[in-house]
């Protein structure tokens, strides 16, 4: 009886014991220059990018999805960003910037003393993503001078369809991110 009890018990801690599925971490991939449209050949400026603002909601390594009735919030423990994804969209924007502009200097602006031609700013108003619909993003950005005298304050706003897995959602986004990277690319070659 006493063998059966512990055999028992035996089972019972092996059960809990059982392993749960590893996570999967993304980041978002940088436009190919090789193939990337140029939008000036004529900028030549030092241009820095601040760190995005993003809603609190998406401000975690978690990835957020929102449900079809877009009330219902699901946050995912097993697919994470592999960094912020404030970090994440900044140095996208960096990058993809750098492709569609490449005679600019442009690098992330991390410090407050730091001294650009241009700065810019991008706050992210809305980056909603339901799996099997949609991905909405909507943000404003703002570019200013050496000596912080705004140039262009512009918004901007992409709705597209995505696929069921967190794979396609990514791929979306990061492709959303590259056109919001061509859009500020594009005031930037306009701003004297």
């Amino acid at each position: 009886m006493k063998k059966l009890v512990i055999l028992g018990i035996l089972c019972l801690v092996t059960a809990c014991v059982g392993t749960s599925p590893s996570s999967q971490f993304y980041t978002m991939r940088t436009m190919d220059k090789t193939n990337a449209p140029v939008v000036s050949q004529t900028v030549s400026a030092n241009i820095g990018v601040e760190q995005v603002k993003i809603p609190y909601m998406l401000d975690r390594p978690q990835m957020v999805v929102i449900g079809k009735n877009e009330i219902d919030v699901s946050i995912s423990e097993r697919h994470r960003w592999a960094e912020p994804l404030s970090i994440i969209i900044q140095r996208k924007l960096t990058g993809d910037m750098s492709a569609v502009l490449p005679n600019a200097q442009i690098r992330n602006k991390n410090y407050a003393l730091e001294k650009f031609d241009r700065s810019v700013v991008v706050d992210i108003s809305v980056l909603t993503a339901t799996l099997g619909d949609k991905v909405t993003l909507e943000a404003w950005y703002t570019i200013t001078d050496a000596n912080g005298k705004t140039l262009a304050r512009k918004k901007f706003t992409l709705s597209e369809p995505v696929g069921d897995t967190y794979e396609e959602l990514v791929s979306t986004q990061s492709d959303m991110v590259q056109q919001l990277a061509i859009a500020i690319a594009q005031t930037l070659a306009k701003t004297k």
